[in-house]
């Protein structure tokens, strides 16, 4: 795990990983991406990105499915065209 220990504190600290690969950061959000909405329901989820709407049945899905999208938004998009 990429953690440091703060001395005065002893409690981990993330250590930036654009240190260790010698690129710069890049923000990881709003790249190519929209605005997110999720309405919980009885047995579900109702979620709205950008244009498109539908529903998703559990939480694991839907934990799927955002981590998709903030990792790849223009393919997740493109998926979810279908």
């Amino acid at each position: 795990m990429n953690e440091e220990r703060d001395e005065r504190s002893n409690i981990p600290q993330q250590a930036p990983i654009a240190e260790e690969s010698g690129r710069a950061e890049q923000p990881v959000l709003r790249q190519n991406m929209y605005d997110i909405s999720i309405t919980p329901l009885d047995f579900g989820f109702i979620v709205k990105v950008g244009c498109k709407r539908f529903a998703i049945e559990s939480k694991d899905r839907l934990i799927n499915e955002l981590t998709h999208y903030i990792n790849n938004p223009s393919e997740a998009y493109k998926d979810w065209s279908i």
